[in-house]
This record gives structure tokens, sequence and C-alpha cells, in this order.
């Protein structure tokens, strides 16, 4: 396997795994922002996962 195609797979897997979380959470709740913004600040590690991947975002995003 060559180091183009094992990165090709970790962006299809990082990309995939995400949102297989995101629409099992519409389909048993349906669009509730109220709920989603709930659970995503619900617990201290979540409020934690979700900064250090925001501030991932705003980061790769700026270079």
């Amino acid at each position: 396997m060559t180091r183009k195609r094992f990165y090709l797979m970790l962006a299809i897997v990082g990309f995939v795994i995400p949102y297989y979380f995101f629409v099992s959470f519409l389909l048993a709740n349906g669009p509730d922002g109220r709920l989603f913004l709930h659970q995503l600040f619900g617990t201290p590690i979540s409020t934690f996962l979700r900064s250090i991947c925001s501030s991932h975002v705003s980061y790769s995003s700026a270079t």
C-alpha cells in the first residue's frame, strides 16, 4: 500500500465516522438543535473534545 493510498483511506475514515454518529443522532431525535447543543455541552469531556475539534478546524483553515 502506497503512502498516498494510506492517507486517502485515513481521510475517508475520518470523514465517514463523525457523520455516522451525526446521522444516527438525526435519525433518533430529528433536527433538534437544542438537544444537540445540550448533548454537545453536556459533559466536561464533550466540551473538551469540541474545543479541540473547533481549534483544529480554525487552525487548519488558517494555514
